[in-house]
């Protein structure tokens, strides 16, 4: 029990990273719910897409030091 303690314990993170994750989450709670159009739709669509691409750069770059140019590829032809 004291590991979920820990584990929801946010009283060490910067007042900052509350206010950004309270943020994002109030979006994606309320997105589906607004009115909405395809190009809201299509920026959302392509936001999610980088926002993988990035998390995946991180944990190949960031947390492993590796240099990884294979997503590189497939990023450059779907932009072509």
């Amino acid at each position: 029990m004291e590991v979920l303690k820990s584990a929801f314990d946010f009283s060490d993170f910067p007042r900052i990273d509350l206010i950004l994750a309270a943020g994002v989450a109030t979006f994606l709670l309320l997105f589906p719910i607004l009115p909405h159009s395809s190009f809201a739709m299509a920026t959302m669509i392509q936001f999610l897409m980088f926002s993988v691409y990035g998390m995946g750069w991180n944990t190949i770059g960031g947390y492993g030091g590796q240099v990884d140019l294979g997503k590189a590829q497939y990023v450059g032809i779907g932009a072509y």
